[in-house]
């Protein structure tokens, strides 16, 4: 009822705070739908929320904050270009301690801690979204000998991006002041 109230007189900027709590997962994908409609028809929403999955559907833009304090503010739907990354998945059929080096090589880039994860055999990095790079890595592979079972990429979520630049600002701080959890 309070949004239909905020959005009948059709308003050019609608501010929300939380605006699924409580809502059953119909409604909440009713409610996506709704702002996708409005952001259609050419309202700004600005929406907050701790629940970053329930705004992967309607978010355009991020802005994360900490401690009053702004992290990042950065478009979610980059357009093609050079700088565009994804992230891709790789899965070797053994482990290869060639694989990481060489994506490093290549312009992959990884977590801060450096870490591929837990599974020797799944590597997973940040890497151009564009596809002919992709590809011409994906071949470099090959012609080295590592085996692969899989290559794929994935569009990086609202939680992870945020996650990214939490971990950013932690690495970037002097001496980490100032970064707190």
């Amino acid at each position: 009822v309070a949004i239909g109230q905020a959005i009948i007189h059709q308003p050019k900027l609608l501010l929300l705070d939380e605006p699924a709590s409580g809502l059953d997962p119909e409604a909440r994908a009713s409610l996506a739908s709704l702002f996708r409609q409005l952001q259609k028809e050419g309202m700004t929403l600005l929406v907050s929320s701790h629940i970053l999955a329930e705004l992967d559907e309607y978010s355009t833009a991020m802005l994360a904050l900490r401690a009053g304090q702004v992290l990042e503010q950065r478009n979610l739907h980059q357009e093609a270009s050079e700088d565009a990354l994804v992230q891709l998945h790789i899965q070797l059929l053994q482990p290869d301690t060639r694989a990481v080096p060489l994506l490093i090589a290549a312009g992959a880039q990884f977590s801060p801690t450096g870490s591929t994860g837990t599974d020797p055999c799944q590597i997973v990095c940040r890497f151009s979204a564009e596809r002919g790079r992709q590809a011409a890595l994906l071949a470099q592979l090959v012609r080295e000998g590592i085996a692969l079972c899989g290559f794929s990429t994935s569009k990086e979520n609202l939680q992870q991006s945020y996650l990214r630049s939490l971990a950013n600002a932690n690495n970037s701080a002097p001496n980490n002041e100032g970064a707190q959890a």
